[in-house]
C-alpha cells in the first residue's frame, strides 16, 4: 500500500479493488496477522523462484510492512529501505544481497 508523504493512507492508487473494499478488508474484517504474512511471503518466494536462473542461490530479504501506522521521523539505518515513488513514500522494501 502506498502512503502519501504525510503518511496517510491513499487507498484510491489501487486500480484493482475499491477503497471500501480495501477499508473492509484492512478494518473490519478478523484476518490472523500471521497468516497474512505467511500467505505474503509464500507469494513472494514462489514469484522469485519461478523467475531464478539456474546459479549460485541468491540470499533474498524482504521487509513488509503491514501496519498502516503513521511513518515519521529519520531512520538512519532503514534509508535503503524507505523509497519515494510519484512523490509517495513506500515502506516495503524486496533487495536481493
Amino acid at each position: 500500500m502506498f502512503l502519501h508523504s504525510q503518511g496517510n493512507a491513499v487507498p484510491h492508487h489501487c486500480q484493482t479493488k475499491s477503497e471500501s473494499a480495501i477499508s473492509r478488508f484492512l478494518n473490519h474484517y478478523n484476518w490472523s496477522t500471521r497468516s497474512l504474512i505467511r500467505t505474503v511471503r509464500s507469494f513472494i518466494l514462489n514469484l522469485v523462484l519461478s523467475e531464478r536462473i539456474k546459479g549460485r542461490k541468491l540470499i533474498l530479504q524482504v521487509i513488509l510492512d503491514l501496519t498502516t501506522l503513521e511513518k515519521v521521523g529519520k531512520f538512519v539505518h532503514l534509508k535503503e529501505l524507505v523509497r519515494v515513488y510519484n512523490h509517495k513514500k513506500v515502506y516495503t522494501s524486496l533487495f536481493f544481497t
